[in-house]
């Protein structure tokens, strides 16, 4: 077995797989499967999302399409920065809800300051 079957299977899986139960459809231990897919990871070959399957903490392992990575718009990155400071979420490992998150609610202030001052949103008091 290598990276390559297993980027194999990923791909078939339209929405993704589990990776619980990746190494399981591969036929490997689960430690060679978390090797496999760290390779793949660091090659930009899948992403690896935390999801809860079943009660159980796994990983959702989907395969990046050929140039997906290359054709994200500016447009869509606009909201990732604020007052010159990246989201908190981008990167964030902590298991927070966004609703009771302090870093996320203190972006999102500043956003809004950013957004008052440029005069690009109306106040309404």
């Amino acid at each position: 077995m290598n990276k390559d079957t297993l980027l194999d299977v990923v791909k078939t899986r339209k929405d993704g797989i589990l990776q619980n139960e990746l190494w399981k459809v591969v036929g490997i231990d689960s430690p060679k499967c978390s090797r496999l897919v760290k390779r793949l990871l660091k090659k930009n070959l899948i992403t690896r999302e935390k999801v809860i399957a079943k009660g159980s903490r796994t990983f959702l392992i989907r395969s990046v399409e050929e140039g997906m990575l290359g054709t994200v718009k500016k447009e869509s990155l606009i909201y990732l920065i604020a007052n010159g400071h990246f989201s908190p979420c981008t990167g964030c490992r902590l298991e927070c809800e966004p609703k009771y998150c302090k870093y996320l609610t203190d972006w999102i202030d500043n956003l809004l300051a950013e957004e008052i001052k440029n005069k690009k949103l109306e106040v309404c008091l």
